[in-house]
């Protein structure tokens, strides 16, 4: 005799499901942020200013009257406005890219490269406007002993601290931003990601070269940006065959 009572059918659907959510790698569809458009414009933008900064910068002596005439230009005050614009779009450029990721190693990198922007921003300031001043004051006066102070305002011992440990910041950071890009990125936007590091690594050494080098190390950072930036397309943008 048939027994009657059967088994009801199981459900393979939901256990397959189940599979399927457990089994998929963590943070998958984070794995690989795509910069959006407005993440471009400001790759954009801190590119454009990381080689505006040094090109616009005049390049004479910073001694006497001639380097007070220096200071005093609109020049500087603009080309160090240029910098700090570019320092500050790296950072929210990085920023928004953790947010949109669930690497902590992306995080670890906006983190320490936003820190090495804030310890560098108050020297760039003083450069930016005291700096400005003194030169200023020298012109008016015809008295070129007033340049003294100039020194005063870079050699200081605070802030050279900041501004080194925010330099250090900075290179560490871009360590961070290259590995990062080997973990998610495509190989070709892998090599923007080196580009950035190695200009942010470079960039205390670079302060030492002539005006020259420093448009091209500006030029380096430039590029690394814009090939990371522009080399990976969102999917909306992709042409699927």
């Amino acid at each position: 005799m048939t027994n009657s009572l059967s088994a009801p059918p199981r459900d393979h659907s939901s256990s397959r499901h189940r599979s399927s959510v457990t089994g998929a790698p963590p943070f998958a569809s984070d794995a690989r942020p795509v910069p959006s458009t407005p993440d471009r414009l400001v790759a954009t933008v801190a590119a454009i200013c990381f080689v505006l900064y040094p090109a616009l910068r005049p390049a004479s002596s910073e001694t006497g009257l001639e380097g007070a005439a220096a200071f005093a230009a609109w020049q500087w005050t603009a080309s160090h406005l240029l910098g700090v614009l570019a320092f500050v779009a790296l950072a929210a450029l990085t920023l928004r890219q953790s947010a949109a990721s669930a690497s902590r190693l992306a995080a670890w990198a906006a983190g320490v490269i936003t820190l090495g922007v804030a310890a560098i921003l108050p020297y760039y300031g003083a450069e930016t406007f005291a700096l400005a001043a003194i030169g200023a004051n020298a012109l008016e006066t015809g008295d070129p002993a007033v340049m003294t102070l100039a020194e005063e305002v870079r050699g200081g011992g605070p802030a050279l601290a900041t501004f080194g440990a925010g330099l250090m910041a900075l290179a560490a950071g871009g360590i961070l931003w290259a590995l990062r890009s080997r973990r998610s990125d495509p190989p070709f936007a892998q090599l923007g990601a080196l580009f950035m590091a190695l200009g942010l690594v470079t960039y205390l050494p670079q302060y030492y070269l002539p005006g020259g080098a420093r448009i091209a190390h500006g030029a380096l950072l430039a590029v690394g940006l814009l090939w990371w930036a522009w080399s990976r397309r969102p999917a909306s943008e992709r042409v699927v065959a």
